[in-house]
């Protein structure tokens, strides 16, 4: 009779052990939510390219080109420099 007992008892903590441990897993996922809902009021431009960043790898090279940091004067003439170099290597293959 004690040994029943004693397995229900561990079992109820068990479960109590659990359920503390689901509710706390809740608590974080609802407190990433939050953070990344306030990054994207905060800085959307960050929201924008971290996204680009995490689906850029499932695309292939005919999706639009990657966001260009509209602050960084070195990151816009190397996109220009690239397209220029595209358009290039397309009037020579095609022969116009």
């Amino acid at each position: 009779m004690t040994y029943a007992l004693l397995i229900v008892v561990a079992f109820l903590v068990a479960l109590l052990v659990y359920e503390r441990y689901q509710e706390q897993r809740r608590a974080r996922d609802l407190i990433a939510l939050v953070d990344r809902l306030c990054q994207r009021v905060q800085a959307p431009h960050a929201a924008v390219l971290e996204h680009d960043q995490q689906v850029r790898v499932a695309r292939d090279d005919e999706y639009a080109p990657p966001a260009v940091e509209p602050e960084d004067d070195q990151g816009y003439w190397a996109s220009r420099d690239k397209l220029a170099e595209m358009l290039m290597e397309q009037e020579l293959h095609d022969g116009r």
